[in-house]
C-alpha cells in the first residue's frame, strides 16, 4: 500500500500555504512520518487574476527553490488548484495546471455557486473541448451540492471526480456536516480525500507551523482560518500511476490513479 495526498499547498511563497522552504520541509517531513510519501503540489491558480503563462512561471520559481531539498523517499507531482472562470477559455493553454503530464485537473468554484447550467457548461468545456477530467475539490464547501446530491450525481455522470478534505472528518468538524458527508460516501458520491495542507499541527506538541489562513475564492463571504490536520488515506494497490509523469528534480513524479476511486481511511 502506498499513501497519496492529491491536494496540498506546500510550494513555498506562492499562495496561502507554506511561506518558506523551511516550512515546506516541515510539512513534507511530517507527511513522510505518517507514511504519506506521494504528494501532489497544487498551489492556487486564480484564472481571473493571472494568466496561465504567468502562473506557470511563478510556480516554477517556487519549484526551483523546493525541489533540491525534497526529503529522500518523497515523490511529488506538480499541478494546481484552479479557480474556474470564463477567463480560462480565452484561448490560453492552461494544460500546465493538470497533474503532471495527465489530463486530470483540480478545480474549485465560488462557494456560493448554485452549479447552474452556466457553471455546468464549464465542466462540459473542460471534458469535451479540452479533453480534461476535472477533480472538484472540497465538495463540502458548496451548500448547493451538499444539500442536493443529485447535482453531484450529474457531475459524476460527466466524469467529474469528487474530493473532500481530511479536516471535514475530524472531531472539530460539525457533527451534521460529517453526517452528510458520510451519507455521500455511502451513496458513492465521494471519490477521493485530500489533505489540502496549508500548515501542520502535531498533537501534543507546540506549533510546528502556525495555522494557515486559507484564502477562499471570490464569492465566499468569509475567510476560513484552519489548522490543517494531516490524515492518512490509503488507495488500493489497483490504483497505479495516472501517467508516466516527468521526473521533477531529485524527486520522481508519481500520482494516484483516480479512475478506480478506491480508498480506505
Amino acid at each position: 500500500m502506498q499513501l497519496y495526498d492529491m491536494h496540498s499547498h506546500i510550494l513555498p511563497g506562492i499562495d496561502d500555504g507554506a511561506p518558506s522552504v523551511e516550512k515546506s520541509l516541515v510539512i513534507l517531513n511530517e507527511l513522510k512520518k505518517q507514511g504519506i510519501t506521494n504528494v501532489c503540489l497544487t498551489p492556487h491558480f486564480y484564472t481571473n487574476e493571472i494568466s496561465a503563462e504567468d502562473f506557470a512561471a511563478k510556480r516554477q520559481h517556487a519549484i526551483d527553490k523546493l525541489m533540491p531539498q525534497i526529503p529522500d523517499g518523497m515523490k511529488v507531482v506538480v499541478g494546481a488548484e484552479v479557480y474556474v472562470t470564463r477567463y480560462m477559455f480565452n484561448g490560453d493553454d492552461f494544460s500546465c495546471a493538470c497533474y503532471g503530464n495527465s489530463n486530470y485537473i483540480l478545480t474549485e468554484f465560488a462557494y456560493t455557486s448554485q452549479f447552474s447550467s452556466h457553471t455546468m457548461e464549464y465542466f462540459v468545456k473542460l471534458t469535451e473541448n479540452y479533453n480534461m477530467i476535472p477533480v472538484l475539490t472540497h465538495v463540502e464547501r458548496y451548500p448547493a451540492l451538499i444539500n442536493d446530491p443529485s447535482i453531484i450525481g450529474e457531475l459524476k455522470d460527466m466524469g467529474v471526480i469528487i474530493q473532500t478534505n481530511t479536516n471535514s472528518y475530524t472531531k472539530k468538524a460539525s457533527f451534521f456536516s460529517k453526517l452528510k458527508l458520510i451519507k455521500l460516501i455511502k451513496g458513492g458520491y465521494i471519490d477521493v480525500i485530500g489533505g489540502q495542507q496549508h500548515a501542520v499541527v502535531i498533537f501534543g506538541e507546540k506549533d510546528v507551523v502556525a495555522p494557515g489562513e486559507h484564502r477562499p475564492p471570490p464569492g465566499n463571504p468569509r475567510g476560513e482560518k484552519r489548522a490543517q490536520i494531516l490524515g492518512r488515506f490509503e488507495f488500493y494497490e489497483a490504483c497505479g500511476p495516472l501517467v508516466d509523469a516527468e521526473t521533477v528534480a531529485p524527486a520522481q513524479a508519481d500520482l494516484v490513479k483516480f479512475s478506480n476511486h478506491g480508498m480506505q481511511s
